[in-house]
Formats: C-alpha cells, sequence, structure tokens
C-alpha cells in the first residue's frame, strides 16, 4: 500500500492484519503491522539496474568482439596497399586517412570494451597525485582562459592499482562533460579535488561490488547547468546523451562506469541546477613501485626468415595476418582453430619459433590449444590476439599466464616489436 508521513509525503508499505481472537475461537480485535518499504524498493531498483547493465555489457562486448575482427582485417589490407602502392604518394596519402579512420573507429570500440569490461587492460601501481597532475597539465592547454580550472590534491602519496590509459581517459572524459556543462555560465570553473576516504558501512552496503577499506577519491566539482533527475538513472548507458547531434557519443560515462568496476572502483554522480559533483573511489593500494611509462615507436621491425604458425578463425584476419608477417621477412603457417594447430605444430614443430593464437575460437580456443601444444614442448613461444582482455579473455585456466596479449586492430608496428621482442629472448 501507499501511505502518508505525518510531513505530506508517499512512501511504500506492507501492512500485515492479524485477527484475535477469544477462547470461544471468536474474533474480538484485529492487529495491524506496518513496514516502510521504501529502503527494500531502493534496493530492488538498484539490482534491476545492476542487471541492465550487465545485460547491455555483454551485448556491447560481443558486438565489439565481431566488430575488432573485421577492423583487424581492414588495418592489415590498408597496410598491404600503402606498401604496393609505395610510388603513387596521393594513393599512399588517402590509404592512410581511411587507416586513421580505422584506428579512430577502433578507439571508439575500446570504449564499448571499457564499458562491458573486456577492454585490454594494463594494471600497474600509480601514485595517483602524480597521475592527477600530468593529466590536468596535458588538459589546461585545451582550456578556455575564461574557465577557472583548479586542482585540490590532499594526500598525494597515494597510491592505486590501475591501467593508465584507462584512468587517464575516465578523467579526461568527466573534465569534458564540465567544459560542457560550465558553457554560458557566469564565472564558471571546474575544481578537481584528491582526498583519502574511509569506506563507511552505508557506502559498502550500496556499493555490494567493493569490499575495499581505504581509496582515493578524485571529484570533478564544476558550477555549471547540471544534470535533470529524470536523467540521472540513464547518464551511464552507452549512447546516452543529452548533447546536441555531433557534440557526443554517449560513450564517456558509459566507459568511466565499466573502467571503474574493472579497477574494483566506483563511480558517483550528484546534481542540482548550481553545478554537477563525479565521484571517482579508486581503493588504495601499499606499494614500494611506480610505474614507468615507455612509449612504443612507431618503426616496424622486420623478422629473419623464422616461422610462424598464425591461428584465427576468422578467415579474412588469417589470409591478411599471413600476408602482412611474410611481408615483414617471416615464414607463415596458418590453421583455423586449435585442433588444426595443434595438429600442424605436431607436424612441422621443428620448424616452428612462434605461436600467434586467437583466444576465441570453435571446436578449440587458443588457451587449451597453446597448453595442448605445451605437452610436446614445454618451452614454446607463443602470443594471443584478441579483442577481450587478458583475464576474460584467457579465462581462469589462462589467469597465471606470461603470454604477451595484444588487441584486435592492432599497428602493424606493435605487431612487428612485439613478435621480435618474444623471438628474441
Amino acid at each position: 500500500m501507499i501511505n502518508r508521513k505525518k510531513n505530506g509525503e508517499f512512501y511504500p508499505a506492507i501492512l500485515t492484519v492479524s485477527p484475535i481472537k477469544n477462547k470461544a475461537g471468536k474474533t474480538t480485535h484485529y492487529i495491524g503491522i506496518q513496514q516502510n518499504l521504501e529502503k527494500f524498493e531502493e534496493l530492488e531498483a538498484q539490482f534491476h539496474q545492476s542487471q541492465k547493465m550487465e545485460a547491455v555489457g555483454t551485448l556491447v562486448g560481443g558486438i565489439a568482439h565481431d566488430f575488432n575482427n573485421t577492423l583487424a582485417g581492414i588495418t592489415g589490407n590498408l597496410y598491404l596497399a600503402k606498401k604496393a602502392a609505395y610510388g603513387l604518394p596521393d594513393v599512399v596519402k588517402r590509404l592512410g586517412v581511411v587507416e586513421k579512420l580505422s584506428f579512430s573507429a577502433a578507439a571508439t570500440i575500446q570504449q564499448l570494451l571499457a564499458f562491458s569490461r573486456k577492454g585490454i587492460v594494463e594494471m600497474h601501481p600509480l601514485s595517483i597525485g602524480s597521475f592527477l597532475k600530468e593529466t590536468i597539465k596535458m588538459q589546461q592547454v585545451s582550456v578556455p582562459e575564461n574557465i577557472h580550472l583548479e586542482l585540490n590534491i590532499t594526500g598525494s602519496d597515494m597510491q592505486v592499482n590501475g591501467d593508465l590509459n584507462q584512468l587517464q581517459q575516465v578523467l579526461m572524459n568527466l573534465i569534458n562533460n564540465a567544459f560542457d556543462a560550465v558553457q554560458g555560465v557566469k564565472n564558471p570553473s571546474i575544481t578537481i579535488h584528491l582526498n583519502r576516504y574511509l569506506a563507511t558501512a552505508e557506502f559498502l552496503a550500496k556499493h555490494e561490488d567493493v569490499d575495499a577499506v581505504e581509496y582515493a577519491v578524485i571529484s570533478v566539482v564544476d558550477n555549471g547547468c547540471g544534470i535533470k533527475d529524470k536523467y540521472m538513472d540513464h547518464i551511464f548507458e552507452p549512447f546516452f546523451t543529452t548533447k546536441e547531434p555531433g557534440k557526443g557519443t554517449g560513450l564517456g560515462l558509459a566507459m568511466g562506469y565499466g573502467a571503474l568496476r574493472t579497477h574494483n572502483g566506483v563511480i558517483e554522480a550528484k546534481s542540482s541546477g548550481k553545478g554537477t559533483t563525479m565521484k571517482v573511489y579508486l581503493p588504495l593500494i601499499e606499494s614500494d613501485g611506480e610505474m614507468n611509462i615507455a612509449m612504443n615507436e612507431d618503426a616496424v621491425v622486420n623478422g629473419k626468415g623464422e616461422t610462424i604458425l598464425l591461428v584465427d578463425d576468422n578467415k579474412t584476419v588469417l589470409e591478411t595476418g599471413r600476408d602482412v608477417l611474410e611481408g615483414l621477412g617471416y615464414r607463415v603457417l596458418v590453421a583455423e582453430d586449435g585442433l588444426a594447430a595443434i595438429e600442424v605444430y605436431s607436424e612441422q614443430q621443428f620448424d616452428i619459433d612462434l605461436l600467434i593464437l586467437d583466444v576465441v575460437m570453435p571446436r578449440l580456443g587458443g588457451v587449451e590449444a597453446l597448453q595442448s601444444i605445451r605437452e610436446i614442448n614445454p618451452d614454446v613461444k607463443a602470443m594471443f590476439a584478441t579483442g577481450y582482455d587478458k583475464l576474460s579473455a584467457l579465462g581462469v585456466r589462462g589467469e597465471n599466464s606470461k603470454e604477451k596479449v595484444i588487441s584486435k586492430p592492432f599497428a602493424v608496428s606493435e605487431l612487428s616489436q612485439v613478435v621480435r621482442e618474444i623471438l628474441d629472448r
């Protein structure tokens, strides 16, 4: 039933009415016990929202995986076409534009995979204070002079275990949203706070997926237009945006939501007509080391005639990959799934120097195939190519895997460097 409080507010309740009988069995009174259901309904709403987000994540993860295979075939063929058209600079230039657009599409797919928690993730200890300073320094270049951007750090020695690229993307998306929100506001300002937070029982009850006690909290606060109440339940859904066409994809907050879950963290939003506060909670760790970031060059490293067994169930990716690797100076054998890979390796194991395996394949996946091949030769060199992150793609049995994992679509320079690195060990 719906009842009303003394202050006039309505609330849901359950009323249980029971008869009171005398010794003769006659009902003489009734007793009513009422229970407020507000908290139960809040929990139910959280449960349904979690189910919806999980279902959407599964959907976009599957779409992204298939699309990445297609992009891998496109980018590989573009590389080969550019080599073939070396003497035609105008053609090479146009192919370069198409290649750039293809990797731009791949970046969008990576945002979808981050939402669905299936993106490539590389976790390292990070000093969150230093990370914030560097990210804000990069962002200040694009900040209009009329917007006051301030960084307020408390406890700069805090460290978290995180993926630098994902966290940087999360923060930049939040700042960009704040930029859009303060457009047209008198004295626009954006403040980023970093604080230490000790989780309360209420916080842990609200976020059942996390269990850490201490968190680093990054708050992005703006004095902009705010978010309307009717939109609050939808802001983390992929492709949901209140911005004008052409000004937003609706993937920024969705990516942030998935990335923070991957980091065992939380993202919260509070808004009013006077601005919005976005809070990112990351579990603190104790660590003596920080991640040293080394940027890979775009140089393509050629092979020395070694033999590579390439395994993929996508015919286009298999054919293109073979042509690319042969163009790099390798001899290439191919197999369309894990069982075929085992058969080829059994016949030509002494000639094969490296395995490149897709993870998800019919009949037998890459992880299982490598385990079987390792029974033939425990020292075989191998790497994986996939659109999923290392843990979810390789599965429980692959959690301790030391093999390199690169995501599709990959630049030929990246592939050539990783292959050379493994072969030269």
